[in-house]
């Protein structure tokens, strides 16, 4: 689309010029004056001044018929441009559509018995028809097409860099300022937070840029790459925030009034969590871009069966948490519960078949998830203590009190 766009103005620029030339042919008499006055050397009679004016005369027909093969060049540019637009959208919608009627169709073989027994032979023929091959030449085009976004964002990401020890030394600065009757304010908490959200943007930088590359590559996999780059960059933001929140001495404990025990246990389960993660959005980022790939994937089937046995373990403890909390909110439980289930759930869907269902509902699950530890969810404030904080930063007044501790 981009090749045609510059196509099109290229041809746009070439007719502009030729029109010019022409012009300028139109003026014979004045042409062939400016003409004369270059070569004074040269005697102008009227044998010399016909021979002139008939080869004026060729070029302008000349340049009449380029203009005009120039203008059916620039309309047949134009009427691509317009059909692949049309194709772009009729294929948009056609995949929306798609999208929407097999949700809740099944997608692969149960994993039964007999998914069981085939499963050997899967694996050999998903490993043999794999195209691993990696297409240098269209990463170092899209490289060079990103530069202009890429040299920012690296020049940023070391800027922070080389300056986190001064951030790191204002964030201290701050922490030792709570509770201090003089030098404490309002301001104080979510400044800490926005200089560890700094903290956290290198990584995410470098992400979002790996991605633009292989968006830019405009090859088979660079939508895919794009979009598993934005999801990967959003739990970096999440999980990153919250394990540098919760680590000994940091503004969990300093500003959220977090115990230590309390902010140990929340730092182990981000790592934990933000690691299983991992394969849930790759795999929900491919079922989003190739629902097809999906048929035959033995290997995604394993790694997700596996992963959400693990999910269900670790979320639990949080979950659990939640429940054990003497003044709670109704939604609030009804949220903490359908996030502790949802992932046996979804089990169930897989091994009843439904893989691509359970990828986008996994990719929602995700999204609730974030919201879930950054305690955004309705009514979490009295469970997360930093949104208590937060909200008497901006005048809301206090939920509750303490934290519970972990067993």
């Amino acid at each position: 689309m981009n090749d045609i766009s510059t196509q099109i103005a290229d041809l746009r620029l070439e007719q502009f010029e030729i029109n010019q030339q022409r012009d300028v042919l139109f003026r014979g008499d004045e042409y062939i004056s400016k003409l004369m006055a270059a070569n004074k050397g040269v005697a102008l009679d009227d044998e010399v001044h016909d021979a002139l004016d008939q080869i004026l005369h060729t070029r302008r027909e000349l340049l009449d018929q380029l203009n005009k093969q120039l203008g059916n060049q620039l309309m047949l540019a134009i009427n691509l441009q317009i059909n692949r637009q049309q194709l772009v959208s009729v294929t948009a919608s056609l995949q929306h559509t798609l999208t929407q009627q097999i949700f809740w169709v099944s997608s692969n073989k149960p994993m039964d018995w007999a998914w069981l027994k085939e499963l050997p032979g899967g694996l050999k023929q998903q490993v043999r028809h794999s195209n691993l091959a990696f297409q240098w030449d269209d990463w170092r085009q899209g490289a060079l097409r990103t530069l202009i976004f890429i040299v920012p964002m690296l020049l940023v990401s070391g800027l922070i860099y080389w300056r986190r020890r001064l951030i790191a030394g204002y964030i201290e600065r701050l922490s030792n300022d709570v509770g201090q009757l003089k030098r404490d304010s309002q301001r104080h908490m979510p400044q800490a937070l926005l200089l560890e959200t700094v903290m956290v943007l290198p990584g995410i930088m470098l992400i979002l840029a790996f991605g633009l590359c292989f968006h830019y590559a405009e090859n088979a996999v660079g939508d895919a790459v794009w979009g598993m780059s934005q999801q990967f960059a959003l739990l970096w933001l999440v999980f990153g925030l919250l394990y540098r929140a919760m680590k000994p001495g940091g503004i969990g404990e300093r500003h959220f009034n977090f115990s230590v025990s309390l902010a140990v246990h929340y730092r182990r389960q981000a790592l934990r969590l933000g690691g299983e993660l991992l394969p849930l959005i790759f795999w929900s980022v491919i079922g989003e871009k190739a629902p097809l790939y999906l048929v035959d994937d033995v290997i995604g089937q394993i790694v997700i069966f596996c992963n959400l046995i693990l999910l269900g373990i670790l979320v639990f403890p949080l979950c659990r948490d939640s429940w054990r909390e003497k003044e709670t909110y109704t939604i609030r439980l009804i949220v903490i519960t359908v996030m502790a289930i949802l992932p046996l759930v979804l089990l169930g869907l897989m091994v009843c078949g439904y893989f691509y269902t359970t990828l986008r509902l996994l990719g929602r699950w995700g999204e609730s998830l974030y919201l879930l530890l950054t305690g955004v969810e309705p009514g979490l404030s009295d469970h997360y203590p930093w949104f208590e904080r937060c909200g008497a930063s901006i005048g809301i007044p206090s939920c509750s009190g303490a934290s519970s501790e972990p067993e």
